[in-house]
Formats: C-alpha cells, sequence, structure tokens
C-alpha cells in the first residue's frame, strides 16, 4: 500500500480537478447559509406589526358600532392610519407573511368604510363639511 501521494498521483487530473471544484462549491455553500440571516425582523418589532394590525381591526369594529358620529370618524381614521403605516413599512408579501392576511384588502375595506362613516358625520353634521374648491382632496367628500 503506498503513499497518500502515490494515491493521488494514480487519479486521473480531470477526476482531481472535479473533486476540487465539488469542495469549493460545497465551501461557498456553508458560508453563504451560514451569513444569511434566518429573520429579517426583530421579534419585537414583528409583535408590533402584529399589534397595530389587531388595533386597526379593533377600531374598525369600535367604529362601526360607535353611536357618536365623531368617535366614529375618529376611530375609523386612526385604523386607516395604523395600516397605511404598516404598508409603507412593509412589502404586501412581507405584511402577509407577518400578519397572514392580506394588508391591501384590509385598507381597502377600511377606506370604503372611512369614506361612509365621513358622509354620515356630513349628514348629521353639515356645518363640518369643507365648503372651498379643493374638498375633493381632504378626503372628506366622497
Amino acid at each position: 500500500m503506498g503513499t497518500l501521494q502515490e494515491t493521488v498521483r494514480k487519479i486521473p487530473k480531470p477526476v482531481l480537478w472535479a473533486l476540487g471544484i465539488i469542495c469549493v462549491v460545497f465551501v461557498l455553500i456553508i458560508l453563504s447559509k451560514s451569513t444569511q440571516s434566518k429573520q429579517k425582523y426583530t421579534p419585537a418589532f414583528i409583535n408590533s406589526v402584529k399589534f397595530a394590525t389587531k388595533e386597526a381591526a379593533r377600531l374598525q369594529v369600535a367604529s362601526e358600532q360607535d353611536t357618536n358620529p365623531l368617535m366614529a370618524v375618529t376611530d375609523i381614521n386612526y385604523a386607516v392610519a395604523y395600516m397605511k403605516c404598516l404598508r409603507r413599512l412593509l412589502s404586501a408579501k412581507e405584511a402577509n407573511n407577518i400578519t397572514g392576511m392580506n394588508i391591501d384588502e384590509f385598507i381597502y375595506m377600511l377606506e370604503e368604510q372611512q369614506q361612509k362613516t365621513v358622509s354620515q358625520l356630513m349628514t348629521l353634521c353639515p356645518a363640518v363639511t369643507p365648503n372651498t374648491t379643493n374638498a375633493d382632496k381632504t378626503g372628506w367628500v366622497a
């Protein structure tokens, strides 16, 4: 039985090159896996996102149940603000992964309820209706 060097010399050069390349690729795979972060966001951030989503849902329900139209508008405005803030911080896919829901659809539903609530407020209290030429840009006029 010969030494390791003698055994290596008997192996054809193309095979040695292939083994070398496989070893380099294997090392690169291990290095890339070890440098990749498993989670992009901290647990505290994820908890904040989940809290804001739950709070927006709670405010949406409160807005529907409020008998005071001004409080209903306030609640739904906060709900919309929470969700639009989250949407600015996260992509749709990231928000969906964290919350388990389609944030864009939820925001759309909240905005529809916001318009309805504001219309009800303007019906009950016409004095709050903006009467300028730019009123349609305020969000108060549906």
